[in-house]
């Protein structure tokens, strides 16, 4: 009961802050609310009237807490745009919004727990190898193209078999319901695939976790098969396990259904006008002292088998940094040839190295000119002097795809950069030594990891405008977050172990403490999550393009590909395709190099860089 009520405690303090962050925000960003309601050429008096109206001559302070109360009432105020109460607009469509979540999540489960659980259980590698490359590769689809491709494959009056309206929710609403669900089934069957093959992947991590334990084996002497063991006893020792992770999945399927819903298309193909994203408000900054505090009590002494071994279990010491220059260039050859021996990591690294050498071509070279257009192929299909097509300016759509990936490629290494240097900031602080700063920490990442990455970069765009800088700082501060919310147990377990404890004895940093000692304990999931990182950048920023608050109209990306062929995807649906296969297969590339990365650096996994350890 102590545990809840703390809980509750710091949820509490969480929404109040992130409360407060979000109305710095609304007040911190230029632009004011009296002059847009007033007009471009209204007088200063009618501006003045209207500040004194809405209270915002009034203190910061008095301001916020009218804020707070309104929200306690249930009153979220009055449009400036439309001129209606929130209240009724958010109602309005969270009659769709939440309708489709549950949907989604249907589908979800019902393709997430079954092909999990037959993960588990198939005995043959090559149906488990299928199983791995169907949850990679669902994962890794783009939303956005996802859904494309089902209106390609269903759409009414778009598609091949024209089963489901693809036209958006009914005006009506749910005054038919048939019409109603079946508006959704298309959006719903988008997200509950993406998300059902993040739930196969749990759902298969959990109970292979249990299918070699004890409570298995006790199952199979009792008279059960390993099927009926693993989906009676397994199943229901991990349902803790997957609940938590479908109830975190349900509330991030908020901001993946909302993105579906500015996605709708009207008859024609064209983007919905009231689907238009609106620009709205940036995060807060939180500043670590990170230097060892307390008591310490110096570590018993440490016998030599001990030091030379210590990378097995909690004390798992990295190999390469305690190596010499030669041995850390074995090192990272063992870890190379280590992935280049497994199929799946010579697909990961020949797809990386090509990105790598397309990107760089294209620095200097393309089939065609960016800016050569030909009003006269406007859409065409691909002949031979464009072997992918036309867009809708006559462009070579190949070219642009060519020059769209360095602006990927720069995407992905500076969110990456960002997201790791924030993300080992909030680790300094979530394992300090001092206890206020430790909690304190945990509480503001449980507080602004809840803030979707498209809600920071809508906040960002407001100052800079569409930019890459946006993808960026969105996606690097809501990475960096994840990062350390997920490392923190590895990080805390290090900070805790007796070597750290005789470093900080003899005088050693805390920062030092953190690159030396830490860091090297929780490189296997440092790899996973960049490389999940770099993946979700390069999703994100397809997505963001869309939105009109990535990268800037004239600068080639696959997101702008892929946004420009929306337009008529009637007309001509192969530009749709390319810019969404590409980014499938860069995503899928990525996260297999993650998995196989963690493998290859890993001690325990790896035998030869305990070799080169023992050596030493």
């Amino acid at each position: 009961m102590r545990f809840v009520l703390k809980r509750l405690a710091l949820f509490v303090v969480a929404l109040f802050g992130l409360s407060v962050v979000v109305f710095a925000a609304l007040r911190i960003l230029p632009g004011d609310v009296a002059s847009v309601m007033a007009g471009v050429n209204s007088p200063p008096e009618r501006v003045t009237q209207l500040r004194e109206q809405l209270g915002l001559d009034r203190p910061l302070i008095a301001q916020y807490f009218d804020w707070m109360s309104a929200l306690a009432r249930g009153d979220f105020g009055t449009s400036i745009l439309t001129g209606r109460s929130v209240t009724s607009l958010v109602g309005a469509r969270a009659s769709i919004t939440f309708p489709l979540i549950i949907l989604a999540l249907l589908i979800a489960l019902v393709i997430g727990l079954p092909l999990g659980c037959a993960a588990v259980l198939a005995r043959s590698a090559t149906v488990r190898a299928v199983f791995h490359v169907l949850a990679i590769v669902g994962g890794a689809v783009p939303a956005l193209w996802g859904g494309l491709l089902l209106i390609l494959l269903f759409g009414r009056g778009v598609g091949l078999l024209d089963v489901f309206p693809s036209q958006g929710f009914p005006l009506d609403g749910w005054g038919a319901p048939g019409s109603a669900i079946s508006a959704l089934v298309l959006p719903a069957v988008s997200v509950g695939i993406i998300v059902g093959a993040s739930l196969m992947r749990y759902t298969r991590a959990a109970l292979g976790d249990l299918a070699s334990s004890g409570y298995i084996d006790m199952a199979r002497s009792c008279g059960m098969t390993r099927t009926q063991a693993v989906l009676r006893v397994g199943l229901r020792l991990a349902t803790p396990q997957l609940v938590s992770v479908i109830g975190l999945t349900f509330a991030s399927m908020v901001t993946c259904v909302t993105g579906h819903r500015q996605r709708s298309c009207d008859r024609r193909g064209q983007p919905r006008p009231d689907c238009r994203a609106k620009r709205a408000v940036p995060a807060g900054r939180v500043l670590f002292d990170c230097r060892p505090r307390g008591r310490f009590v110096p570590p018993r002494a440490r016998p030599a088998s001990e030091n030379r071994y210590r990378h097995y279990g909690g004390d798992r010491m990295s190999n390469v940094r305690r190596a010499t220059t030669g041995g850390r260039r074995a090192a990272f050859v063992i870890v190379l040839h280590s992935m280049w021996r497994r199929a799946e990591g010579k697909f990961a690294l020949i797809v990386l190295a090509l990105w790598l050498l397309i990107a760089i071509v294209s620095l200097f070279w393309t089939p065609q000119s960016l800016w050569a257009t030909d009003g006269y192929h406007v859409w065409a299909k691909p002949p031979a002097e464009h072997w992918l097509g036309t867009d809708g300016t006559g462009a070579d759509v190949f070219s642009w795809l060519l020059a769209g990936s360095h602006t990927n490629l720069v995407i992905v290494l500076l969110t990456v950069v960002a997201s790791m240097a924030w993300g080992l900031l909030l680790i300094a602080a979530m394992v300090a030594r001092n206890a206020a700063l430790a909690s304190s920490s945990v509480v503001v990442v449980d507080a602004l990891i809840s803030v979707p990455t498209v809600l920071i970069a809508l906040i960002l765009a407001v100052p800079l405008g569409a930019s890459i800088a946006v993808i960026v700082i969105a996606c690097g501060f809501g990475y960096g977050l994840n990062l350390a919310r997920v490392a923190r147990p590895a990080a805390l377990l290090a900070a805790r172990s007796s070597y750290v404890e005789s470093a900080l004895a003899n005088g050693a940093s805390g920062w030092r403490v953190l690159i030396s000692h830490v860091m090297p304990n929780i490189l296997p999931v440092l790899a996973v999550q960049l490389s999940l990182s770099a993946g979700t950048a390069v999703l994100a920023e397809s997505g963001l393009t869309y939105l009109g608050i990535g990268v800037p109209s004239g600068v080639p990306s696959w997101g702008h590909s892929l946004a420009t062929s929306v337009k008529l995807i009637n007309v001509f649906p192969l530009t749709v395709v390319w810019p969404g296969l590409i980014v499938t297969v860069v995503v899928v590339a990525l996260n297999i190099f993650g998995d196989v990365l963690r493998d290859a650096i890993d001690p325990v996994t790896n035998p030869a860089l305990r070799e080169i350890g023992g050596e030493r």
